[in-house]
């Protein structure tokens, strides 16, 4: 499901996609402390893509709810990119 992601200089410390229907499913942690987290979570009935900083997972930087898995392909390798050019999310 993740092959299509360029991580830029990020690391891919989780990537388990065999069954798309569980909360872990991918997490990249970039040189600035930056940690991008994809899980599925059957409460909200979708992916949610959650951006951490500092380590600080009760205060995550961005939070995205998506039911599509295309589109939280999509909104993934955009949120990806702005890391990788330290742009503000």
């Amino acid at each position: 499901m993740f092959d299509s992601i360029d991580i830029k200089n990020g690391k891919i410390t989780f990537c388990d996609a065999s069954d798309c229907l569980k909360e872990d499913l991918f997490q990249v942690v970039y040189p600035n402390d930056v940690i991008v987290d994809v899980g599925w979570y059957n409460g909200v009935h979708g992916f949610i893509i959650l951006v951490i900083s500092s380590f600080d997972w009760e205060n995550p930087v961005i939070e995205y709810v998506v039911r599509d898995e295309k589109k939280m392909l999509f909104i993934l390798q955009k949120v990806i990119d702005k890391i990788a050019k330290n742009e503000n999310l």
